[in-house]
């Protein structure tokens, strides 16, 4: 799978390419154009509430800076290998830094929030002014 292999500064440029064109965060489900994007949306809040719900605090920006450097290497042969060791490993885990611009940017990590029910409302109430109480 290709998505695997694409960066996460590239995805988070898509995003906001996408929030720029659209106004929002609200990645189709069913549009294959934007399925890659709509998978990283969906990893990134799913990482977010896994080390949530396992009550467990992120790294802090100094010591994911210490990782990537970590992860940048030489250039060697053996340090090649290392790294693609620790970025294998590091694919599971969403940074202190990656949280941080997400939430600079306004990145919803619920999707069923407050947002949600207000988009909703709003169009029950849009709905209710062209056509009477939506009960008929």
């Amino acid at each position: 799978d290709t998505t695997d292999h694409v960066s996460w500064n590239a995805m988070l440029f898509e995003l906001l390419l996408f929030k720029s064109q659209k106004g929002d965060f609200a990645i189709p489900q069913g549009d294959p154009s934007k399925k890659a994007l709509y998978d990283w949306v969906q990893t990134q809040r799913k990482k977010y509430r896994a080390y949530h719900e396992e009550g467990g605090d992120f790294p802090s920006p100094e010591q994911d800076s210490d990782e990537e450097k970590k992860e940048n290497g030489t250039g060697n042969e053996e340090d090649l290998k290392e790294q693609t060791s620790r970025q294998e490993k590091s694919i599971a885990k969403l940074t202190a830094n990656r949280i941080s611009v997400l939430n600079a940017i306004g990145f919803p990590w619920n999707v069923r929030g407050d947002s949600y029910w207000q988009k909703y409302y709003d169009a029950l109430v849009q709905y209710k002014a062209q056509n009477g109480t939506g009960n008929e």
